[in-house]
């Protein structure tokens, strides 16, 4: 028990929570996108062995122009396959790391291996339960691939086909094949409207999202001090093994008594996690990326679930949704002008406030003008 008698367990927005299957199936995802990747630039390297070993041997001047071109061109290619396989090896020790410290190592090998249908299964039903299905695509598509995370290879490589990737998640997610596609762009415009308000930019490129996406990531263990501090840490804690891997702006809370024992906190429900207590003021000092890509995220959900068919539990999560979001914005904005708490950066306040209005601006016009 903590804080006014409340349990751990209702401190936690509900609504965001994934447990260790959710969690194993992002992995997986995310895997999978490197996998498919890595495949697509062995074939691409194959056929300039192809066309390397059918210009071996010939004599003629433009034969060996050619057959130095496509060698230098085989040889990059089996470099970017090395990078591309190291960084993802390294990727996913990282992101295992929340499992691994709650788990035995046959549990965890199990869960490894266990089909991708198989671990999203677990997410069929009820319905409330099955809407989270797009909060598991939502941080396999945001994962940075080949990002420069912190304690991963720095790799000068980049995702070949990234929509045949994107595809494959929404559609193992039973979501519309351009779901993953939407949910990228969306969320690039969230940014560029943001930062465009915050700095006046006058160009914004998708870079400048995946660069925003990692630096959220590297805030990840002060996000987790935010949820452990509101938590007061009596019987749990808040870590970031692996979770920093992410899309940005996820934590895990271990020790619950839940199911699976893991409680991983995703789509803007980590922020809203940490209200109350010594949770504002760790939450005041956190970078604008995390802020910023918590909230881009939490409004996309909520476009999703007022995009579907209206019914009882889709409206009960969605108003759920939008009273912890105001809940949070008022006791946040409450604590920066009356409160102890008090942000070391000034301007660091008033980014945060605009974006906080920003993200109001957004719910209001998907919740209530229908804009999606």
């Amino acid at each position: 028990m903590i804080q006014g008698g409340r349990k751990l367990s209702q401190m936690l927005p509900e609504e965001f929570a994934l447990d260790l299957y959710g969690y194993a199936a992002i992995i997986r995802l995310v895997e999978k996108r490197g996998e498919m990747d890595i495949s697509l630039t062995k074939k691409r390297r194959d056929a300039e062995i192809e066309k390397e070993n059918s210009l071996r041997g010939k004599t003629d001047m433009f034969s060996g122009m050619r057959y130095n071109n496509t060698r230098g061109k085989r040889l990059k290619l089996d470099q970017e396959v090395h990078d591309k396989k190291r960084w993802l090896d390294a990727w996913l020790k990282k992101a295992w790391a929340a499992i691994d410290r709650e788990h035995s190592f046959s549990f965890v090998e199990d869960l490894k291996s266990q089909p991708l249908e198989r671990l999203l299964a677990q997410y069929d039903a009820p319905e409330e339960k099955r809407f989270k299905r797009y909060l598991i695509m939502q941080e396999a598509v945001l994962t940075p691939l080949y990002g420069r995370l912190e304690g991963l290879p720095d790799v000068k490589v980049s995702e070949i086909d990234k929509e045949a990737g994107l595809e494959f998640a929404a559609r193992i997610c039973s979501l519309p094949a351009s779901a993953g596609k939407e949910l990228l762009a969306r969320t690039n415009a969230f940014i560029k409207e943001a930062t465009n308000y915050w700095e006046r930019l006058i160009k914004y490129t998708m870079a400048g999202t995946l660069a925003l996406i990692v630096t959220a990531g590297l805030a990840a263990p002060a996000l987790a001090g935010a949820v452990g501090a509101a938590m007061g840490l009596h019987g749990a804690a808040a870590f970031t093994a692996g979770l920093a891997f992410f899309g940005g702006g996820a934590v895990a809370a271990g020790g619950l008594g839940m199911a699976g024992g893991l409680t991983v906190l995703v789509g803007g429900g980590a922020v809203l996690g940490a209200v109350g207590g010594a949770g504002l003021a760790h939450i005041l000092e956190l970078p604008k990326e995390t802020m910023l890509l918590s909230m881009a995220k939490l409004v996309n959900y909520v476009n999703y679930l007022t995009s579907l068919k209206p019914t009882i539990h889709s409206q009960t999560v969605t108003l759920s949704i939008l009273e912890q979001f105001l809940r949070f914005k008022n006791q946040l904005e409450t604590e920066m002008l009356c409160g102890s708490t008090v942000a070391k950066d000034s301007e660091r306040g008033l980014v945060l406030s605009n974006t906080l209005n920003h993200t109001f601006e957004a719910l209001y016009k998907t919740v209530v003008m229908g804009k999606r």
